[in-house]
């Protein structure tokens, strides 16, 4: 089982990482989206966000924006990076379940 995380505002990925208030975690298994929880997710510092997401065993984030701190931080994790992805977040999960959505496929 995988799970992936989506900072969200509303129904759309949120603009940056370090400013969302709420995120999604999506479990998914044989390609299939299993499991979705939407999270509160405000605490104050950017530590305690990051260390939430490894504790949750989040392998994956995909998100808009994010500061260079979270950039630096989220590299001495477990968990991959997909940046700069912004729309619906069914679109984008869709996307992601098709095999559209990696790190390496991102372009900047």
């Amino acid at each position: 089982m995988e799970i992936i995380a989506i900072p969200i505002f509303d129904n759309r990925i949120s603009n940056r990482l370090d400013c969302c208030e709420n995120i999604l975690l999506v479990s998914i298994e044989n390609g299939e989206v299993t499991n979705r929880e939407a999270f509160h997710w405000a605490q104050a510092n950017p530590l305690e966000k990051i260390n939430s997401l490894v504790h949750l065993g989040v392998e994956v984030i995909i998100c808009d924006g994010l500061t260079e701190f979270y950039s630096n931080k989220l590299k001495d994790s477990p968990i991959e990076v997909v940046p700069w992805i912004h729309g619906q977040v069914e679109e984008v999960l869709a996307r992601y379940l098709r095999g559209e959505l990696s790190a390496e496929a991102v372009t900047h």
